[in-house]
This record gives structure tokens, sequence and C-alpha cells, in this order.
């Protein structure tokens, strides 16, 4: 799988590719986003939905005071293994969140 982290669905144990951990665009920020973002998936009401977990865990991760740098890097080096429309809007969510939360 492309997937840097998902939640088995055997399991419901967090699984991340170890490549998360060496790459520098994948920081501890990042990580803690990350994880945030699969549990928020998981647990949503729609489990799966892509686009509320990314908004629920963009919210919050940017009322972490964490650094919005190592967010955007972050789901720009995931984001480039898997180009797609898709993805394109989800990065397009981050951008507007982080534009907004700098006004």
């Amino acid at each position: 799988s492309n997937t840097g982290a998902r939640i088995s669905h055997s399991t419901g144990i967090i699984e991340m590719d170890k490549t998360i951990f060496k790459s520098k665009e994948y920081t501890p920020d990042f990580v803690f986003f990350i994880i945030l973002w699969c549990w928020l998936c998981n647990e949503q009401q729609e489990k799966g939905d892509m686009k509320l977990a990314d908004k629920n865990a963009i919210e919050y991760y940017l009322t972490t005071k964490r650094s919005k740098k190592n967010l955007v890097l972050g789901w720009l080096k995931l984001f480039c293994k898997s180009p797609s429309e898709f993805n394109k809007e989800r990065y397009e969510l981050i951008a507007k969140n982080i534009r907004k939360h700098n006004t």
C-alpha cells in the first residue's frame, strides 16, 4: 500500500510505514498530526470520510501551536506518492485552513 499511515480493519491498530520516521519531511509534528488524523478518521460516524478527518485534524492541530510549516511539508511529501485530484483538494483544504488561521 502507498498509505503512510492507516488503521487496520482487523485489529484497529494504527499502522505506520517506517519511512515516515526516517524522512526529514515527516517531523514529530507531522507524526502527531497523522496519528490524530487516523484516530479521527476511525472515530467519526462516517468512518473513512477522509475530508472530514482532514478538516477536523487540521483545525485541532492549528490550536496546538505546532509548526504549520511541518504540517505542510509532511502533507506535500505524503501526497507526492499518490498525486490525484482528491489529494489536490485535500491539500487545498490545508492551505485554506492555514490562511484562515493566520488572519
